[in-house]
């Protein structure tokens, strides 16, 4: 009978602390249009498209290897008030064989006009510098930028000084384990690393982006990769690119990927919806030609 009404004033106790906490929370968003100067929503990103490659083997021509993916997602804020947002995206994509998503959903906070707070299911700061998965950019990502961590469940931290500058810092669960992040913006120079509590994966990159010369390097735990792209021809949207690195492959050190090669874009022809590029390069690693085509809304 004691242990019945101990479970049961138990079971009263912890009614009463989720009443009090449903109250406040109900309270605090309530008290949101108090505060809000003008609620509004915005959209972020709106984007379909289709990439699709081939690849040519020098050594086991006509051996051709093919491959497309489809993406759609979008993305949208709530701005809530001049000191609270949420902000969220989705994405989608299939590539014949199997399917991927991946959602993010912030809550951001700005005390002040230099500080901003996010939390939630985010980027982490390593991942500030790889392309929104929503985009054109994110679905033609580089190898490089995909060997930092992307979206994780966590917090940060940064401070903004200066026009283009910003430090910031904070931590995410990854590999079952607490991670530590950092960032440090100067202009077009952005450096991020991580950290993991598990003592066997961490990660620093830094690099720039220029309106012509874009550069990117990264060394994690196991892998060292660099990417960089040049503008050659700014009237015809061309440009030259290596996107490669060294590595580990079952415990063996090797060459991970070694692609260069020539890029061309080009936005809305003829009055065509369609945006997009061509891209025509070598794969060493491969031992292939690989030819690109990418069209987008």
């Amino acid at each position: 009978m004691i242990d019945m009404l101990s479970s049961g004033q138990t079971k009263i106790h912890s009614m009463k602390k989720m009443f009090v906490a449903i109250l406040i929370a109900f309270i605090s968003f309530s008290a949101i249009p108090a505060f809000a100067q003008k609620d509004s929503i915005k959209i972020d990103y709106a984007y379909a498209g289709m990439l699709s490659n081939v690849n040519f083997p020098t050594e086991k021509f006509p051996a051709i290897e093919k491959g497309v993916s489809v993406r759609v997602g979008g993305g949208a804020t709530w701005i809530a008030s001049k000191h609270f947002q949420v902000q969220s995206w989705t994405v989608f994509d299939y590539d014949g064989m199997s399917t991927a998503k991946g959602i993010m959903f912030a809550g951001i906070i700005k005390p002040v006009k230099k500080i901003t707070i996010a939390f939630g299911n985010i980027p982490s700061l390593s991942a500030t510098v790889r392309p929104v998965p929503c985009t054109a950019a994110g679905h033609f990502e580089t190898w490089t930028h995909s060997q930092l961590t992307g979206v994780l469940p966590g917090a940060w931290m940064k401070f903004s000084f200066g026009k283009k500058n910003d430090v910031a810092t904070g931590v995410a669960y990854n590999h079952d384990k607490m991670e530590i992040h950092g960032r440090l913006k100067i202009g077009s120079w952005t450096t991020v690393g991580y950290w993991n509590a598990n003592q066997k994966n961490w990660a620093v990159s830094t690099g720039f982006d220029f309106s012509r010369f874009s550069l990117r390097m990264v060394q994690t735990d196991s892998v060292f990769a660099f990417f960089e792209s040049y503008t050659v021809w700014d009237k015809y949207h061309i440009s030259l690119y290596f996107d490669g690195g060294d590595g580990y492959k079952n415990g063996v050190a090797q060459s991970l990927r070694e692609e260069f090669g020539v890029l061309k874009s080009f936005e809305k022809p003829e009055g065509t919806p369609f945006s997009g590029l061509f891209g025509l390069g070598y794969a060493n690693e491969l031992k292939a030609v690989r030819c690109y085509l990418h069209i987008f809304l």
